[in-house]
């Protein structure tokens, strides 16, 4: 509170501090301490959803049995709220509200907000869901980040308003005044960037793909919308590096692969965040990540996530720290270099062996006696891996990369095609 009531402002004149302001209401907008006093007050709102949720009065919704509830979400400035529509649960939801607001004296806008239902609501209880918080705009036909709040199994609008973005876009520039400096750096950081936040979370279809390359490829050749010329060189050529003689443009549908597997990385990695508890949970009940399998009726946005898992495994390996999570014959621990699984088979005693069981309790090293006895092929491999003295854990590691940390840059993902 000190920060905030004791500013004040100069204004600098010929390069020097000239005046003294002291502003009536604050924080200035733009001043670095704006995000954090932010964030505090967004972790009051937050933290009276989770004690409403922990006394039932907000219990949440769920997507599936194993996942977890959720009565909130935040990103950036913008909130959502997730509860059943009876007037128990919406007056509970306006006193949190109300509290809010008396706190951080910040007014919610209820005529920007909105309520979506599910398909199956009544109309009394919508309207009664309404009336409770004053509320009336009814949610789920705009957009939020760049996608539609709500869609189907059709996504052929969807996918088709990305093209008409980039068209749009590369037509609102005059290219005749763009030198070829200036487009490459239009069409990586602009064009080429449109469609990242789509892409990271749906498979584009090829079809798809090509038009978006071909939208780009007019962009770069042609002086005008009127005029087409000629493509005297082929965009597989200019995507290679500049090193081996390209541009670095992108690969529209290697780079799609590459942000799901992205997703895919975080969800392997992190399986304690939140994204990792509600997709698992309901798709992951019966089998780990890395090996469940996609039913009929999955959604568009996890065959999308598997497709991402899938090319992760052609590089992903383990790195032991004590050995307690890794199975013994069926993940990829032994080499750096690429995934090596031991060649079995196992016998009846061994099959479900874990990595520790080869290392001495006491010594923390290796048990020569019975790497030799069970894996008599790999004991060069394994000897020169050094297992962690102080309890680390084994992590999951992208071979492709010397930290060992997956990454979707263009040295990387053109090995994933």
């Amino acid at each position: 509170m000190q920060c905030i009531t004791t500013i004040s402002y100069s204004f600098l004149l010929n390069g020097a501090a000239q005046g003294s302001v002291l502003p009536m209401r604050g924080l200035r907008q733009g001043d670095p301490l704006s995000p954090y006093i932010f964030i505090l007050c967004s972790e009051v709102l937050s933290g009276l959803c989770k004690k409403a949720q922990q006394d039932g009065k907000l219990p949440g919704l769920r997507v599936a049995k194993g996942s977890p509830r959720l009565n909130h979400l935040l990103f950036a400035d913008d909130t959502m709220f997730f509860t059943r529509s009876d007037p128990k649960s919406c007056r509970a939801l306006l006193l949190i509200l109300q509290r809010y607001e008396a706190a951080s004296v910040q007014m919610i806008n209820k005529t920007k907000s909105a309520i979506t239902f599910s398909a199956k609501t009544p109309e009394n209880i919508k309207l009664e869901a309404q009336n409770i918080p004053g509320i009336q705009r009814t949610g789920g036909l705009g957009k939020y980040l760049g996608l539609p709040e709500m869609f189907g199994r059709k996504k052929k609008e969807l996918f088709n308003q990305i093209i008409d973005r980039i068209r749009q876009r590369s037509l609102s520039w005059s290219s005749r005044f763009l030198s070829t400096a200036g487009k490459t750096v239009m069409l990586k950081s602009v064009l080429a960037s449109m469609p990242t936040y789509t892409m990271s979370c749906f498979k584009l279809p090829v079809s798809l793909c090509k038009r978006i390359q071909s939208a780009l490829t007019r962009f770069w050749w042609d002086s005008s919308a009127e005029k087409k010329k000629m493509c005297w060189i082929a965009w597989s050529k200019m995507m290679k590096s500049k090193k081996d003689g390209g541009l670095g443009f992108r690969d529209i549908t290697n780079f799609n692969d590459a942000l799901l597997a992205k997703v895919s990385w975080r969800i392997l990695t992190s399986p304690s965040c939140l994204l990792a508890k509600i997709l698992c949970g309901k798709y992951c009940r019966s089998s780990s990540f890395l090996d469940c399998v996609a039913p009929g009726s999955t959604s568009h946005g996890w065959k999308g996530i598997l497709i991402g898992r899938d090319l992760l495994k052609l590089q992903l390996g383990k790195s032991i720290g004590t050995g307690s999570n890794t199975i013994l014959w069926s993940e990829p621990w032994i080499s750096f270099s690429a995934p090596t699984i031991p060649m079995g088979p196992p016998t009846k005693l061994t099959q479900e062996m874990k990595v520790n069981e080869l290392i001495c309790p006491i010594t923390k090293d290796w048990n020569r006696d019975k790497i030799s006895q069970i894996l008599p092929a790999y004991e060069k491999d394994i000897l020169a891996i050094r297992p962690s003295k102080f309890g680390a854990q084994d992590q999951y590691v992208w071979l492709s990369t010397k930290s060992g940390e997956y990454s979707a840059d263009n040295r990387f993902y053109g090995q994933l095609s």
